[in-house]
């Protein structure tokens, strides 16, 4: 998404015409958007380069970054005014309008995984095929999100007594099923199936490591792209299979 809203960004800040990007074959478009692709990474990549540099042109901004640092020394994160204090509504949880001030955790920090939207009642949701791109063990996101559905009074499969997941040796297809509950699929990126073995994955996840700056080499975002590939391609019947039970139930139901 971010590659292309940056890609859609330049394509509006060339000279290229509406008409000529209309008569461009798609083997034309898809180079131009990869070159203009390409030079935004570079860009991006000499920024950081350049912002590494203390007593480079970028010294002010590292002086501020400093300063600004002291002061969340003390500073509770995820603080904020409760707009909902002693607000009047039977609709709205008690414990949300007790408090002045709210105390929020970024989802990403929490779960790392939208399960949260995907498991309110409105949803009213048949089946979750979770891809896990997460750094953490293979089944942490997922025994956080069932943790997370029962003290929430969530329909979800508990995981947490799950015996049989081996974070070390993860398979690349799993599936959680379980009456009145919705189905969840769980894709581990890296797994004993495209990786083959335990030292091929641990060498996989340190090399895709979060805490590391943009790859600048193109192969390494098509490897990524083409293991996740990889393992739908792999369980493409038994996805299909599971897709086709929730619709079953789903009429079932109706």
């Amino acid at each position: 998404m971010v590659k292309w809203s940056l890609v859609c960004k330049s394509l509006r800040n060339t000279d290229l015409e509406q008409e000529t990007w209309r008569n461009m074959i798609d083997q034309e478009r898809k180079k131009l958007v990869e070159t203009i692709f390409d030079e935004l990474i570079a860009s991006i990549d000499k920024w950081g380069h350049d912002h590494s540099q203390v007593n480079g042109p970028a010294g002010d901004v590292w002086w501020v970054m400093r300063h600004v640092m002291l002061l969340f020394i003390g500073w509770k994160f995820g603080t904020v005014a409760n707009f909902l204090y002693k607000f009047q509504d039977d609709v709205i949880p008690k414990d949300m309008i007790q408090e002045e001030q709210m105390h929020l955790i970024d989802a990403g920090l929490y779960l790392n995984s939208p399960y949260p939207s995907a498991l309110r009642a409105a949803r009213d949701i048949d089946l979750i095929i979770s891809f896990d791109f997460s750094e953490r063990k293979p089944f942490k996101t997922l025994r956080v999100a069932s943790h997370y559905a029962n003290i929430n009074h969530h329909p979800f499969y508990n995981v947490q007594f799950y015996k049989k997941l081996d974070p070390k040796r993860p398979k690349s297809y799993y599936v959680f099923e379980e009456s009145g509950k919705p189905t969840v699929i769980h894709i581990p990126l890296f797994n004993m199936d495209n990786c083959k073995n335990r030292p091929t994955i641990k060498t996989e996840k340190n090399e895709y490591s979060t805490f590391q700056s943009t790859y600048r080499d193109k192969t390494k975002i098509d490897h990524l792209a083409n293991l996740s590939a990889e393992n739908v391609k792999m369980n493409r019947e038994n996805i299909l299979s599971e897709i086709e039970k929730s619709v079953q139930r789903r009429k079932q139901r109706k």
